[in-house]
């Protein structure tokens, strides 16, 4: 695979190999990050050395091998054959190594005889230049063990006049190494270091021209360059996936498995903490408090900025937030759905206590699901009203939803219940009806709050359950009784409205007269429903329409303001006034449509539809006194 964007680096290595067999000896320390391609620039170039007639030996450390003694000096004397005529030598020192093993040391860090071990690796390797250039390449030298690397230091400080190049990578968001290791090799003349970068855009896109073809867009070439943030690992897992999708890709990029799996790869070869770093970013990053992701991760504020720092340095980061949201969502899905519960929910926690918006709060406590965190029902609540706001009635009903199965305490389980019976309206649900019986219940044991009962009394009414209606007049007037001051004010609201809409549950021969007729500032659930009752009883000579105009004006298209409004539209009609009433009509039809709530227009849309000649007025105005 051709190299991008490393000439500069490969040349190097291409220059000391001359030197190399010419005599003088030096060691390369390639650095990058994860990603950056420096193995890929080490075996293009041991690939070189070989066909130049050198003998390369190879060694890639791991993690895991990081604890056993002298296993990367195996590693490279076992990588090739040596010459036939240092077959004896290299078969002694692999003895000698093998009996310094088994000697019963254990201690990671150190071996028997290692004079004798660091003395024989050193004669082994300045025979074989003798007889042959050589080049040593060890990959991923931070997870070296400490006898190999005393090793191969003790050679390299002596190494000068050999025909030898030693060729390391090292990974600086890995600092396991040993801290003497860079300033001991550095401080030398004939060692040099290489640092790789990220590609630059034209990198990326002199790439994706090759594999992709000439005429990819332009538009595309830069989401490849978001998403990969310049590290060659991760571009060429996008273009894989991104011709695994073949057609249904279009001008988009994909974060397939190829891209999923490089991305947890490299987390992974860095510190395994890494990734949960970078899930807890991706919960956080939209609310902009990367400050917390130490709170997050109970890890110190250091340890968090060093994690940001290197998915930073690795491409992924940018600002404190990932370069594509599709990488965050990446790297969430490797998530069981248990952590993904507990990682929303302790999000949704410190953002509360640091006071972001109610509805940034709601939005992971949604996808956390049901928990118990009474503090989170207010919050829930608020971010219930701008959902309903904003237009959003879906998102506003599973707000309630979410906090109805918080377990309240029973007044709070008493008001959801009744917020979600005002924002379910009009859908018809068979929900309605258990919350209409569940409400009932809160309403005579005191649970529900009295501002609710006409919310009830309505809703009773229109699912034909209208004679339960008496049973919320008795329960409020009870409280009327037991002193609470607005008891007797929405006994007033529901036989106003009922001696307009449904008469007939009063009783015929009632002696409880009617409330006074309200003043303009008064309750507009009670003016709506007097002035259509006056204009039932007194036509349009005792109905002031400034009062009725008003009424409309200050409605909203809320099931409790629907109701408000047939009232003042019906008060119109039967006044004669049927052209006003009209335009009204035909301006909250405009008002439902535009923002998606279909019922309120199929109230509306009646008034449209009826024979408002005088002989129409006249049959619905006998229809509604009959009723009464």
């Amino acid at each position: 695979m051709p190299l991008t964007e490393r000439v500069e680096e490969r040349d190097l290595l291409l220059n000391l190999f001359k030197e190399c067999t010419d005599g003088k000896g030096s060691a390369v320390l390639v650095t990058g990050t994860e990603g950056y391609g420096k193995t890929e620039l080490l075996n293009n170039f041991i690939s070189y050395a070989g066909q130049q007639g050198a003998l390369t030996l190879q060694a890639t450390c791991s993690p895991i091998e990081k604890e056993i003694p002298l296993i990367a000096i195996g590693q490279l004397l076992n990588s090739t054959e040596t010459p036939d005529e240092l077959a004896d030598e290299t078969a002694e020192f692999l003895k000698l190594r093998k009996e310094t093993l088994s000697n019963g040391n254990t201690h990671p860090n150190s071996i028997q005889k290692p004079v004798e071990v660091i003395e024989g690796f050193h004669r082994l390797l300045s025979r074989i230049s003798d007889h042959t250039p050589l080049v040593i390449a060890v990959d991923d030298i931070h997870y070296v063990d400490i006898p190999s690397l005393q090793c191969l230091l003790h050679f390299i400080r002596h190494m000068r006049t050999s025909r030898t190049l030693i060729v390391m990578t090292e990974s600086p968001s890995i600092s396991t190494v040993h801290p003497l290791f860079h300033s001991d090799l550095l401080s030398q003349q004939h060692c040099h270091q290489a640092n790789l970068h990220p590609l630059t855009n034209d990198g990326v896109y002199t790439i994706i021209t090759r594999e992709l073809g000439d005429s990819t867009e332009f538009k595309l070439k830069v989401e490849f360059v978001r998403a990969s943030g310049g590290n060659p690992i991760l571009l060429h897992a996008l273009i894989k996936d991104y011709r695994s999708a073949g057609s249904g890709a279009d001008d988009n990029i994909v974060i397939g498995p190829s891209f999923r799996q490089a991305v947890t790869t490299i987390l992974h070869r860095i510190d395994r903490s890494l990734i949960r770093a970078a899930q807890g970013l991706a919960l956080l990053s939209e609310s902009d408090s990367v400050a917390l992701l130490d709170r997050l991760l109970r890890i110190s504020s250091g340890t968090a900025s060093r994690a940001l720092q290197t998915l930073t340095d690795i491409g992924l980061v940018s600002n404190g937030a990932f370069r594509h949201p599709l990488v965050g969502e990446a790297l969430l899905d490797e998530l069981s759905a248990e952590e993904r519960k507990d990682m929303h929910h302790r999000v949704a926690r410190l953002l509360h206590i640091h006071g972001t918006p109610p509805s940034m709060v709601a939005a992971h406590l949604l996808t956390a699901g049901p928990v118990d965190a009474p503090w989170a029902i207010p919050v829930l609540r608020e971010a219930s009203e701008q959902a309903l706001a904003d237009n959003d009635r879906e998102l506003s009903v599973r707000l309630l939803n979410l906090a109805h199965q918080i377990h309240p305490d029973k007044a709070a389980g008493a008001s959801i219940r009744a917020l979600l019976l005002e924002n379910t309206w009009g859908l018809g649900s068979r929900t309605i009806r258990e919350r209409l019986s569940a409400l009932a219940a809160d309403l005579r044991e005191g649970y529900l709050n009295t501002r609710h009962a006409f919310l009830l009394a309505r809703h009773l009414v229109w699912n034909g359950q209208a004679n339960k209606v008496l049973d919320v007049l008795a329960s409020l007037r009870k409280r009327a009784e037991n002193g609470d001051p607005d008891a007797a004010d929405e006994i007033d609201v529901i036989r106003t409205w009922l001696s307009c809409t449904q008469p007939q549950i009063l009783g015929q021969g009632s002696t409880e007269p009617y409330p006074p007729h309200p003043t303009p500032m008064q309750d507009t659930r009670l003016l709506a429903p007097t002035l259509l009752r006056s204009a039932l009883d007194s036509g349009p000579r005792d109905v002031p329409i400034g009062d009725v105009e008003r009424t409309l004006r200050c409605s909203n298209l809320t099931e409790e303001g629907c109701s408000v409004t047939i009232s003042a539209l019906r008060s119109l009609i039967y006044t004669d006034r049927v052209d006003q009433a009209l335009v009204w009509c035909d301006q909250l039809l405009r008002e439902s449509v535009r923002i998606g709530r279909p019922e309120f227009g199929a109230f509306c849309a009646p008034f449209r539809q009826r024979d408002w000649s005088a002989e129409g007025i006249s049959a619905a105005r006998t229809t509604a006194r009959w009723r009464a």
